[in-house]
């Protein structure tokens, strides 16, 4: 069983894909049967479909789909790759993006204790300038999970999490909900769809 699809939209990022699928893969302390990677091609013109394909070949025990469209923009391929996915959660995560080796972890935890749990939000995003990264880990008690929070879906736009950074990226969702109330990115918007 799939429990998270991560969604990787890609257009001329053949520097970074290969990068951001190994992220995926080499994340730590997880069954990786239980993950997939669609990667939706939008139209890209330099050799990131070529790349996409040869990891494909080079690690078959990964779950990798790679989906070859026109060049559509980035809210078409988010929302084929939503429509393609299998997994019981989605998570949108850019071509040219790299994840902790322990975030699908504390996804899944959070999964664990909170079955059903309709929207996942990340913590609040560090940049980082040196190049280094942060060791994290789970909480094993439940009112501990990464620092996290239940709210009502309404309080996430207020106070105090409207000052957020709030982008796609962030937020992990069931996929039976974007399904059930069609929602998804609004096509032809070109500068912050991800925050719609």
């Amino acid at each position: 069983m799939i429990r998270l699809s991560v969604i990787v939209p890609a257009y001329n990022v053949a520097p970074y894909i290969e990068a951001a699928l190994l992220s995926i893969f080499h994340s730590e302390g997880i069954d990786l049967s239980a993950v997939e990677a669609v990667v939706v091609n939008d139209g890209s013109t330099d050799s990131t479909a070529e790349l996409v394909a040869s990891f494909i070949a080079a690690h078959p025990k990964w779950q990798i789909r790679l989906i070859n469209q026109s060049n559509q923009g980035v809210s078409v391929a988010r929302n084929i790759g939503l429509h393609t996915a299998t997994g019981e959660y989605v998570w949108f995560v850019d071509g040219d993006d790299l994840i902790t080796p322990t975030a699908i972890q504390h996804f899944f935890a959070i999964m664990d204790i909170y079955p059903g749990m309709e929207v996942i939000r990340t913590a609040k995003p560090i940049r980082f300038t040196d190049g280094n990264n942060i060791k994290s880990k789970v909480e094993s008690q439940k009112s501990k999970v990464n620092g996290g929070e239940c709210c009502q879906g309404y309080e996430l736009f207020n106070e105090p999490y409207s000052n957020l950074y709030l982008c796609h990226v962030r937020f992990v969702w069931l996929r039976e909900v974007l399904e059930i109330h069609h929602l998804q990115f609004p096509v032809g918007i070109t500068n912050n769809e991800d925050f719609c």
